[in-house]
């Protein structure tokens, strides 16, 4: 029989559990303890007035220094967009004169009357406010009328507020587009577009005899006069 030692007969025992302040304790933990790894919690913390006073005067004056690039921002985007809208009118202008062998107009576009019952859209007023129509014009007279065959292709939204369309004596009120896709004029048409800023910002469209549109950035070029619209 072996001789039983001392180390045999040490009692075993459960490990100590680590004692802690806090109330953050594991499931099955008993209180008091908290398992390895877990630190103590800590309270949330807001801002305080000072801080929140800093922050709204930060904004503010971002927003006094931003607000005048954003106006700038904003009438350029709205030259810029009238312009290939009108470019994208006198294009298809002359793509459907050379296709279908026929002529087309681009006129302002006549003002609709409030209450007036509903009708086709007409050619006529005084400047360029409204708009404009693109249309084959089957009899040759320069207004666009359903009843004589003309076809009526595109309509150009009204100008928005604080933006002036201008055009020079070839362009006039309206601009043909022949069968060859030549314009009928005897020199360059011009359609200035500008602000209040007058034409140093505007955007010019100018055609060719030939009849192409092309677009000119009065930030870099001179443009022809364009009064101010009325604000």
């Amino acid at each position: 029989m072996r001789q039983l030692t001392t180390i045999d007969c040490m009692p075993l025992t459960a490990p100590t559990a680590v004692r802690t302040q806090g109330p953050d304790r594991g499931p099955g933990t008993a209180p008091g303890t908290r398992r390895a790894g877990h630190g103590p919690a800590r309270a949330a913390r807001g801002f305080t007035l000072i801080e929140l006073m800093i922050t709204l005067t930060v904004a503010g004056i971002l927003g006094v220094v931003a607000a005048p690039a954003m106006s700038v921002f904003l009438k350029n985007s709205g030259l810029r967009g009238t312009a290939y809208e009108l470019m994208g009118a006198l294009t298809l202008a002359r793509g459907e004169a050379i296709k279908r062998g026929t002529r087309a107009v681009l006129c302002q576009r006549a003002e609709e009357q409030e209450n007036a019952p509903a009708a086709a859209p007409a050619c006529g007023g005084n400047d360029w406010s409204n708009g404009w129509l693109v249309f084959l014009d089957e009899n040759n007279d320069r207004t666009f009328d359903p009843d004589d065959g003309d076809i009526l292709l595109d309509t150009g939204s009204a100008l928005a507020h604080g933006i002036q369309l201008r055009t020079n004596t070839q362009a006039g009120q309206a601009l043909t587009y022949l069968p060859s896709g030549a314009a009928q004029i005897t020199s360059a048409a011009h359609f200035v577009l500008c602000d209040e800023r007058q034409e140093s910002h505007g955007r010019q469209v100018n055609v060719s005899l030939v009849g192409r549109p092309v677009l000119v950035d009065g930030t870099r070029n001179p443009l022809d006069a364009c009064e101010p619209a009325a604000s």
